[in-house]
């Protein structure tokens, strides 16, 4: 190293801290990358399907409002359009629960979405559809006998599926957090040696 001209030495060492300036601008793109990769999956893997599974669970309590509300208020115009709101009600609750599921399921998200459907199609069959048709023809005690009767039997276990599916949703959204943390600390430690 002595015989080197004091130009060569210069040179070696703006080639180093070159080198080192990029290694530590790789490192921080990488992080940033990482970041920006963590963010999206928590947007698009729990934050949007929550925001789906929370119109469902609103949509599916409107109805049951709907429903009691004819009860109370049992003239020909509010049944109708009772009966008229909660179809759309089940459309728009169909529609939601299509986007949830497009989206990327984990295997227990999965396995908890085929238990929600099927909760699902119970109530659907065995109340709600049977409700309709009572309100349709004006039998408000049919309507209010599933109402007391079959309601409960069918409404507490798709509610507890769509309970477990929302809280899947925050538990895997703080463990995506775990992992972006984690990745910050070893970037960060990284650039700091």
């Amino acid at each position: 190293m002595n015989n080197l001209k004091i130009s060569a030495r210069l040179t070696i060492l703006v080639a180093v801290v070159s080198a080192l300036l990029l290694l530590v601008g790789g490192v921080g793109l990488y992080g940033m990358g990482q970041t920006h990769a963590s963010f999206e999956s928590v947007y698009l893997d729990r934050t949007e399907p929550l925001g789906h599974l929370y119109h469902v669970e609103r949509l599916l309590l409107t109805n049951r409002v709907h429903l009691n509300n004819t009860i109370l208020v049992n003239t020909a115009e509010n049944n109708r359009a009772k009966t008229e709101e909660i179809r759309q009600n089940v459309g728009l609750i169909g529609q939601y629960w299509d986007k949830f599921s497009s989206t990327r399921l984990t295997p227990a998200e999965t396995a908890l979405a085929q238990e929600f459907q099927n909760a699902r199609q119970r109530y659907l069959s065995e109340f709600l559809q049977p409700a309709l048709a009572a309100l349709q023809a004006n039998d408000m005690a049919a309507v209010q006998q599933l109402l007391l009767q079959k309601a409960p039997q069918v409404y507490p276990p798709m509610h507890s599926s769509l309970l477990k599916l929302t809280e899947l949703q925050i538990s895997e959204a703080r463990n995506e957090f775990g992992y972006s943390e984690r990745t910050f600390a070893w970037v960060q430690n990284l650039s700091i040696a």
